[in-house]
Parts: C-alpha cells; structure tokens; sequence
C-alpha cells in the first residue's frame, strides 16, 4: 500500500544517483538504530564537518560555503515537510509503487522545479548543481540519455583544445553502465594532463577543469535519475525532463501555472527558504497534499461509519460491554476492514489496557506495528510504538541491548518534528544546570515513557500498577533507607543508613533499565527524572512515595546521602559551585 518514504530514504536515492553510495553497506538502509543512521547522516570532528550531508554539498556546490550552507538549510526544513507527512495516516488500496509514482510528481519534481529556479541565477558554471539546472531546464534533448549527455560535455570543451584522449573515455559512457565518482575524478585529472600544454593560463585550465568535472557528474546522475524515474513510472511514459520542464516552464511563467503548482511556490517562499520552525497548518502544505490524497484515492478516517460507531461505543459511560463487541464485529464484518485493521488492534489494546492488563495491552500494541510495514500508519504507529516502549520497560525484565531499536525507529520514522526547549533544573549543588544533551534515541525512549504515563494520567480507571515507573527500584532503596531511619532516629548517620539500603556493587549500577544512571545520579538530578519521565512532580510523588520523601529533606541531609553513595562524584559536583 502506499507509503510516503522517509527523509533518510530519500536522502539515500539522492547520494545513490549521485555516486556517493554505491552499495548498500555505504547508506543507511543497512543500519538499525537511528544513532547510527545519524551519525552517517551528519557528525562534526574538530570542527571539520563529515557525513554524508557533507559529501553531498561539496558535490553539489563544492566549495561556496554560503551556497551550501543555503542548501542545508532548505534540506532540513523539507526533512520537517517529511516528518508532517509521515506522522499522518494514510489509508488506500493503491499500492507502493503507485504511491511512489504519484510522490515523484505530486510533492518531488514540482518542489524541484521552484528550488532550481530559485538557485538558477546564483549556480556558477564550476557547480555541479549549475549543469543540473542547465541540462534539465534548457539543454536541446528531451532525454537524459548517454548520447545526449556526452554530447552536452564535450560541447564545453573550447574547439582550440586537443582532448582526445579525455573523449575517447567519456565515449565509453553508456546508458547500461554508469562510471564511479572515482573513475570520473580520475578522467578530469588526467584531462588536466592533457591540456597543461594548451595556450590556456593556469587559472583558465583550472576553471574548464572545474567546470568539465562538474557537468560530468551531473550528466552522470541524471542519467542515473532519469532511469530511476522511469522505473518508477506506473502509467505514464513521460520522461523525467519532460515531467520537469512542465512545471518549470510554470514556475518561469512561461504557461499559467496550476493550483498544484502555486501552492509549491507558496510552500517554497512561506517556509522552505523562511526561518518558521514548523509547517503543520502551512494552507499550501494542505493543499498539495489533498492534491496527493485525491491522486491515490485515499480513504478518510474520519469518515468511516464502523470506525467512528466502536470510538462511540467505548466512550460511552458506563461502558456496555456488549455494545463495544458489536461495534467490533461490525467493523471487522466491513469489506473495508483490512484498511483499518491497525485502528481495531489499537481500540482493543487501549481498552486492555484500561482494564490494568498490560501484558495484553503489550502484545496488541506489538501486532499494530507490523502493518505500518505495509501501510502508512502515521500517528496511530507513532503511539503504538510509543507505548511499546514504554510497557516493554514496565515489565521490569533486563532489556537487551538494541532490543528496543525497532521500536524506535517506527516512533521516530512517524514523528512530527517540534520544536523542544531545553529546561534548565536544579540541584542541591547548582540552582541552574543545563539538560544533558542525551542521544536522540534515548530522547525518544524518555519521551515515551513521559506521553505513556501523561495518557494514563487522563483515564480515571487505570490503576497506578499501570504506569510506567522506572524509577520503582530506586524509590524500594530508599523505602528501605527510610524504614532504618525510622527504626534508628532522626538523628542517626544518614551517611552509614543509606549505605546499609543500598549496598556497594547496587551504589555502582545502573536503577535505569534503558540508561545508565546510578543511585547518586538520579537523586541529585530528581527534578530532572521527575520532568522527563513523569511530565512533573505530581505524578512522580504518587509513583515514588519514597522518593517523594526523600525530596521533602533538607538539601544538607540530601548532601549526606549523595557523599555516602559516591565520595568523588560528590567531591567533583561540589566544586562546580566555586
């Protein structure tokens, strides 16, 4: 069915045309966690800049800084465009090849047309991206084929300069075989050989070096994009410049540009080349992709009568039980079912999930996640991973290493990216102290667990065995900690008491399942965990009685415990105060 493919997928196509991935062991298709996938994405060393992002601006622009620091910018307000699309469902019987077919000439071409044109008069000849716009926007040939292309480089090389040897390798291009970035690389140095002898100054044979190199690489990717866009084509037979000059020649005004088009335009200009931070809403955005929904034949949720009777049924109060299995018999009796069996699984794990049965819940909410492999599930994957994650670590079991990527992968895949401030928060050490800036893989983990327990929070039938607490073993410590002190004074050692609660090898380990964090860490940072992982105190307190106890303490008694659990740790924060 139709999928709107990721960001990172779309990046990858983009670096596969142009040479820079050439197995799938150099993109990200093969790695599982995001991390990883960021990290190939982009990543910074000592100040150096690195990654493929990189690799693709120098490729594009290659060494105009203020050119390629314009193009990551609109890079990653469409990767924000992308993450809109994914978090929306989209229900349909077209299937993915369709899709892609409709995304190419809904949301792709039209969205390039308005970029190239943007950039067109700013792209100097010794750019790659300069013979891109030129051979899609005014090159005579209404293809992209070898022969054509070939022709379009060698014309770029003065009459008055010998280069026979550097054409006699650009004629064993071809449409069946596509050269390597090396090979090409290779071709322009030996062609820098072969014109050193010319009457051409060593400025001017660097410029036609520059230039020939440049629209060798850009002849070679659309050779290899044209082939991708005909592969991909599903009842059309219009190549891609055709496809692409229809709407550039709109952009340009040379033909009245349609509805579809002036909302690109109204896209590119209002939030693409702007600084807004968020595009949901953006009326263009809404109308291409209502454009996209009617060209594959969407279904509406909304409106789909058996979806709409079961939300009735389970918010009615009190619930009739009876009610709510007709509902679901109906729905699943529906010729339709199969489209919107995700949302039944997610209706039955929800009401599980109400009644405290969370092993149940666990299992339902893991079944939805399958479909999203075939169907694009949007928000209703992003929270049935969520809470995938967040039940896994309910269930107090050691959690293996990665187990958890899967899952959150699918909740950052159909997440809608926002803007989220960085909260300041104190301790007995600071009253300001930066959030750490924890990897986004975990900031997801933290973020489930937080939406989890923040749902939970409005059902009013959910005992609090349902919530997910990851600090439980660390509030049993202290519970033990505050049954000594009980037993032995007030004024007994703190120091000696919260030692004999917790002893030497647990004051090491993690009381995290999915981070490691030590007892001495998560008490000094307590309003932090209570933050993030609670939305706040309030829920925190009703969690962790005895961690709610151990906040009322004064902060001279809460020192005497952070001293006893980690004598260097506590010496090191201490003196961040100076």
């Amino acid at each position: 069915m139709v999928r709107i493919p990721a960001y990172f997928e779309v990046f990858e196509v983009l670096c596969w045309g142009a040479g820079l991935v050439t197995c799938t062991a150099d993109g990200f298709s093969g790695l599982r966690s995001y991390e990883a996938k960021q990290k190939l994405y982009y990543r910074e060393s000592n100040g150096v800049k690195q990654g493929l992002l990189a690799d693709l601006l120098r490729y594009l622009v290659q060494d105009d800084q203020a050119l390629a620091a314009r193009l990551q910018h609109y890079l990653s307000q469409y990767e924000h465009i992308f993450s809109i699309l994914k978090s929306r469902p989209i229900i349909t019987y077209q299937d993915y090849p369709t899709g892609i077919a409709r995304f190419l000439d809904t949301w792709v071409l039209p969205q390039l047309a308005v970029l190239l044109h943007r950039l067109g008069d700013k792209l100097s000849p010794r750019t790659t991206l300069h013979h891109f716009h030129t051979l899609l926007v005014s090159h005579g040939a209404g293809d992209l084929q070898a022969s054509s292309l070939k022709a379009y480089v060698k014309s770029l090389v003065p009459a008055t300069v010998e280069a026979a040897d550097f054409f006699y390798a650009l004629d064993k291009t071809s449409d069946k075989s596509h050269k390597k970035l090396s090979t090409i690389n290779a071709e322009i140095e030996s062609l820098g050989a072969e014109i050193s002898s010319s009457k051409l100054t060593a400025a001017q044979q660097q410029e036609l070096l520059d230039t020939i190199g440049g629209a060798y690489r850009a002849a070679t990717a659309l050779n290899r994009f044209s082939k991708m866009y005909s592969a991909a084509q599903v009842d059309s037979k219009s190549t891609l410049v055709e496809r692409f000059r229809h709407h550039y020649e709109g952009v340009c005004r040379r033909r009245k540009p349609d509805r579809l088009l002036v909302a690109h335009i109204g896209l590119f200009k209002g939030f693409i080349a702007s600084r807004l931070l968020d595009a949901d809403g953006n009326p263009y955005f809404e109308h291409i992709f209502d454009n996209f929904l009617q060209q594959i034949a969407a279904c509406s949720i909304e409106e789909f009568e058996p979806l709409y009777q079961l939300i009735l049924a389970t918010e009615e109060v009190p619930r009739d039980p009876v009610v709510i299995e007709q509902a679901f018999a109906r729905l699943q009796r529906h010729p339709d079912y199969p489209l919107f069996a995700a949302f039944g699984l997610q209706a039955r794990a929800a009401l599980a999930l109400e009644e405290g049965e969370t092993v149940r819940a666990l299992e339902l909410y893991r079944s939805v996640l399958p479909y999203a492999e075939k169907q694009q599930l949007g928000h209703l994957g992003f929270f049935a991973a969520s809470y995938v994650i967040a039940l896994e670590i309910s269930q107090e079991k050691p959690l293996h290493y990665g187990c958890l990527n899967p899952w959150i992968s699918k909740r950052i895949e159909s997440e809608r990216q926002i803007l989220e401030l960085r909260m300041n928060f104190s301790t007995v050490f600071l009253s300001s102290n930066d959030s750490p800036e924890w990897q986004t893989s975990l900031q997801a983990v933290f973020s489930s667990i937080r939406e989890f327990n923040s749902d939970m929070s409005e059902l009013t039938r959910v005992p609090l065995e349902s919530f997910c607490n990851p600090l439980k073993k660390l509030d049993g410590f202290m519970g033990a900690f505050f049954q000594l002190l009980g037993e032995n004074g007030d004024e007994a050692p703190f120091g000696k008491l919260i030692c004999k609660a917790i002893k030497s090898k647990d004051r090491e380990r993690s009381v995290l399942s999915m981070h490691t964090a030590t007892p001495y860490e998560v008490l000094r940072d307590e309003r932090l965990y209570a933050l993030t992982l609670f939305g706040g105190r309030k829920l925190y307190f009703q969690l962790n009685p005895h961690l709610h106890a151990y906040y009322r303490l004064s902060d001279a008694r809460k020192k005497l415990i952070l001293q006893a659990l980690s004598p260097d740790r506590y010496r090191h924060d201490s003196q961040r105060t100076h």
